[in-house]
């Protein structure tokens, strides 16, 4: 995802250190499980789950390489599946709870995500 690339490629032009990078990304659809279509999930995943990877990881990389700084995703209730006819957004969102954990252990840091799920 060549505009996620950028964005970050933009903001260190600005500033040689990144010190946060917040993801927020998240459309939905209103499909129940067997109405999905294809379309609709590739709508749907992409941008809830894909453009956060890629955000991360050139953020990660600018952290790592200019010495600290805070990756934040937020999810939503969503990802504990939240109802009916919100299946694609609800696997995407479960996905991101994910994908912050993934990358603390691979960066060996404390995962916020971990602090948060013990404080409910």
């Amino acid at each position: 995802m060549p505009n996620c690339r950028d964005a970050i490629a933009r903001a260190l032009a600005t500033d040689l250190k990144l010190d946060a990078m917040i993801s927020n990304a998240a459309p939905w659809a209103d499909d129940h499980f067997f109405d999905i279509s294809n379309e609709s999930w590739r709508h749907i995943s992409p941008v809830n789950l894909d453009a956060h990877f890629a955000l991360s990881h050139s953020a990660a990389t600018a952290v790592k390489e200019t010495g600290g700084g805070v990756i934040l995703f937020i999810s939503s209730v969503a990802s504990l599946g939240h109802g009916s006819g919100f299946t694609s957004y609800d696997a995407a969102r479960a996905g991101l709870v994910a994908l912050p954990k993934a990358l603390a252990v691979e960066c060996r840091t404390p995962s916020p995500a971990d602090t948060l799920q013990r404080a409910w």
